[in-house]
């Protein structure tokens, strides 16, 4: 009894834990292209406020969410960006020593060959 009771512990231990988000292979999922542009853009005003190059950061943060209406990945692009390729882009875009680096200079954010 004692072993079938470890060996049912050992298989719920083996498994993600509850609520965690992203197991089973979801990284490899392609990215949703207008959340991405939500994001990118909304770090990219972040990045001009830290570089001094607008003070309304907020204004330019509005005026993200129709600029990105209907973005989608080029046809072009293939293999689609995944959720993994994507959140490193972010991640790169949220780093101070990043701020003054154009976006087509952070290797993270070359997602299909270049930025947009």
């Amino acid at each position: 009894m004692k072993r079938i009771a470890l060996m049912a512990l050992l298989a719920l231990a083996a498994g993600p834990a509850p609520g965690e988000v992203g197991g089973c292979g979801s990284d490899a999922v392609v990215a949703d292209a207008e959340d991405f542009c939500r994001q990118r853009d909304a770090w990219e005003c972040r990045r001009r406020e830290y570089r001094g190059e607008i003070d309304d950061v907020q204004s330019c943060v509005d005026a993200v969410e129709p600029s990105c209406e209907g973005f989608n990945w080029p046809f072009t692009c293939q293999p689609f960006p995944t959720n993994r390729e994507v959140q490193a882009c972010l991640d790169a875009l949220a780093l101070v020593s990043n701020a003054t680096r154009e976006l087509g200079e952070i290797p993270q954010c070359q997602l299909c060959g270049g930025s947009r």
